[in-house]
């Protein structure tokens, strides 16, 4: 239950227009926060998983170290971080994700590697902020 006093007297129609108005916005932060954190949790260094080696574009080879099964992916070419966006549909919802074609697999693992969950790790991380923001854009605009 979210508890938010109200002051100031309001139209309800003015009343309606600036809850929805707070609700999106605060949506909006909600989606900023998630975006941001899975993007620095890809960065995080160091990996506990396996340590092999790749070669580069020029040809040099250079020490990877990959994610652990339930761990936030390593970060090797960037197009999954690169991907990673939300986007706020009306005043209840908002949509995150990644948009490569193997982030299902990366999400939710194969028969043959065990699930990295960048997605859901940032989500269950940021649990308490996502109801804060909600309430700080609800107490601003209707003050």
């Amino acid at each position: 239950m979210i508890d938010t006093r109200i002051t100031g007297s309001f139209k309800l129609t003015e009343l309606r227009i600036r809850t929805r108005r707070a609700l999106r916005q605060g949506l909006y932060r909600i989606g900023q926060g998630l975006e941001r954190q899975v993007k620095a949790d890809i960065l995080v260094k160091p990996k506990s998983g396996r340590t092999y080696m790749i070669k580069t574009r020029s040809g040099r080879w250079r020490r990877h170290i990959a994610s652990a099964p339930g761990e936030t992916i390593a970060n090797r070419t960037g197009a999954y971080r690169k991907s990673v966006g939300f986007k706020v549909h009306g005043q209840s919802k908002v949509e995150f994700g990644a948009g490569v074609h193997y982030a299902g697999f990366l999400e939710n693992g194969t028969p043959r590697m065990e699930a990295r969950p960048s997605l859901n790790n940032t989500i269950k991380a940021r649990r308490r902020t996502m109801r804060s923001e909600i309430i700080t854009e609800l107490r601003k605009e209707l003050t």
